[in-house]
């Protein structure tokens, strides 16, 4: 339904998405750089630290970036870092884990992000998602007519997304 790439449409939603990754890759790096474990575990706390802040200015797009990042294999196989947490950051990451969480349609999420009011940076993993399964799953034409239901849920989905950039932080 979105063609992602420069020749025919949507470059900055391709740009979007490559900031996430590269966001994504940054946090993974960050951390694997550090030699020493007491390096790693200051590492990783400021990046929990850093979702913190991120959830409070509604910026879930950067805040799952980060929650990527952390769940990279090769930082998922710290566990002594992870052990070395302190405990209220330790349930920080939980609790963002939680929030972002795939389950039931990331579920969780989209009952936090139905209360946000603008500005806020959505995670549009979850809206690429929604118009994929809108288009998979609803036929292009009823009979012979044009299916304006199916049209009709892409566009409340694209008019959900514009709404969350009304405001200025």
């Amino acid at each position: 339904i979105i063609a992602i790439n420069e020749e025919y449409g949507a470059p900055h939603l391709r740009a979007f998405i490559d900031r996430f990754n590269y966001l994504s890759c940054w946090v993974s790096s960050a951390i694997t750089a550090a030699t020493e474990l007491r390096e790693r575990v200051r590492v990783f706390e400021r990046f929990v630290l850093l979702m913190h802040a991120l959830r409070g200015l509604q910026n879930f797009s950067s805040l799952m970036a980060i929650i990527s990042g952390l769940n990279n294999s090769a930082i998922l196989r710290l566990k002594w870092t992870r052990s070395k947490l302190p405990k209220r950051v330790s349930s920080m990451l939980e609790q963002y884990e939680q929030l972002m969480n795939m389950e039931g349609s990331f579920q969780r999420y989209r009952k936090e992000i139905a209360h946000c009011a603008a500005p806020c940076v959505p995670y549009v993993g979850v809206s690429l998602m929604d118009l994929t399964f809108i288009e998979e799953g609803n036929p292009d034409h009823v009979g012979s007519l044009l299916n304006f239901a199916k049209r009709r849920l892409v566009v409340d989905v694209v008019l959900k997304l514009e709404s969350y950039a009304m405001g200025s932080y």
